[in-house]
């Protein structure tokens, strides 16, 4: 078994707890590929070097759409909600990453400098994660708000993710990054009305991890 980690965002942002009126602000990595796709196993390592020294500062979650091979066994343990995020953006190829839920690019044509230019950024809002239990697990999210918060639409995503797999993959991949495993929200988000200022407000989850992750 792999660690399994509660991976989350607001407005497909996501925020570090901080005493400042501004929270740090991480880098959001959507990456949708496929471990049937040859074009996914030859661009993936190079994504997955450049992005390795940003741990501190980039969230990357792996989704596996239908495309272009629907047998992906990743796709297959989870086709709603890997398709729901496909469709929202509009995903009819792999590899592909998007960043804070708006550019996207093919998977080989990240860089440093696309990095560098999101890093450093900070937000009103924080968030604060705290999970407990073994194979049936509680998880409760309290997100801050640090100064006068963002109106509009704001929708509360939590997945659960799968750190790292080995599975020798068609395509030739055999190790598997931050793979997507469940919504715990709604596929589309959950409408969150938050606090203002120097307040918060929590959601709590449950989720139990299956046998085949």
């Amino acid at each position: 078994m792999q660690r399994i980690f509660t991976f989350l965002f607001i407005s497909f942002l996501s925020f570090q707890l901080s005493a400042q009126q501004q929270a740090k602000r991480y880098v959001l990595l959507e990456h949708f590929t496929n471990t049937r796709c040859p074009i996914c196993a030859n661009a993936n390592p190079g994504f997955y070097n450049t992005i390795a020294g940003y741990e501190a500062d980039v969230h990357h979650i792996a989704y596996h759409p239908s495309v272009p091979y629907s047998s992906c066994i990743f796709y297959q343990a989870n086709t709603e909600e890997n398709s729901a995020r496909a469709s929202y953006y509009s995903i009819f190829s792999t590899p592909r990453v998007f960043f804070n839920g708006t550019s996207g690019t093919s998977a080989g044509q990240v860089t440093a400098s696309m990095l560098d230019s999101q890093v450093g950024q900070t937000s009103p809002l924080a968030i604060q994660v705290t999970e407990s239990g073994a194979t049936s697990r509680q998880v409760e999210v309290e997100v801050f708000s640090l100064g006068t918060p963002p109106s509009g639409d704001i929708r509360l995503f939590v997945a659960v993710v799968e750190k790292e797999i080995q599975y020798n993959a068609p395509n030739g991949e055999t190790l598997h990054h931050d793979v997507f495993r469940d919504m715990l929200t709604s596929k589309d988000g959950d409408p969150v009305s938050l606090a203002a200022a120097g307040g918060s407000v929590t959601a709590s989850f449950n989720y139990t991890i299956q046998n085949n992750w």
